[in-house]
């Protein structure tokens, strides 16, 4: 178990629940079907959001690393962030599933690391669970990923030309605000002339 996990785990167990052990993973995918969620429009827009925990909630931690992942036609690696929650039950609320983590976007990749980079990948190439390749046919929202998986996108990652999401946000804002509302003040200043 990592971080707080153990502290909570010992509490219930104590209790007389039944806990099991967490996968060990640090690096996640989450998944996004471009049909039904907008990952670059998300990121864009917000530097924080929620995301659906339908598989491994048990074992998905703040501080997790999370490869944003948008499948379809152009599939690929879109966005780079941090988990900054604790699973939680958000109720019948949404289309996206029951359970959900509070997420914190840190870049948006530009080029995005396309499924044809993976493929071509060697490390990435043979990332599977059971029988199917991960970038593949995989069913899921999120998925954890093998140490030498996180390391190898690490590296595809800063290759690319991407600025950290906060940056690129306050750059929008920035321009925004001296496009919308920029109006000149001029000031007639005349020293040591009282009026």
């Amino acid at each position: 178990r990592r971080g707080g996990l153990d502290h909570a785990a010992g509490y219930l167990v104590g209790l007389g629940f039944n806990v099991p052990e967490p996968v060990k993973a640090a690096a996640w995918i989450f998944q996004a079907n471009p049909n039904r969620y907008d990952i670059v429009s998300a990121v864009q827009a917000n530097r924080k959001d929620v995301w659906a925990t339908n598989q491994h909630r048990t074992s998905i931690v703040a501080g997790d690393k999370v490869y944003f992942y948008h499948s379809g036609k152009n599939a690929g690696i879109y966005a780079v962030g941090r988990v900054v929650s604790l699973p939680f039950d958000r109720g019948d609320s949404s289309e996206f599933g029951q359970w959900a983590v509070n997420v914190e976007y840190e870049q948006l990749l530009q080029p995005y690391i396309s499924r044809e980079d993976i493929r071509d990948d060697v490390i990435l190439n043979v990332e599977k669970r059971g029988e199917v390749k991960l970038f593949e046919r995989y069913q899921g929202t999120n998925w954890p990923l093998s140490d030498a998986a996180s390391k190898r996108l690490d590296i595809l990652v800063s290759s690319r030309n991407s600025l950290p999401v906060s940056e690129s946000m306050a750059l929008q804002v920035y321009k925004s605000l001296i496009k919308d509302s920029y109006s000149p003040n001029y000031w007639w200043v005349n020293q040591n002339q009282t009026f």
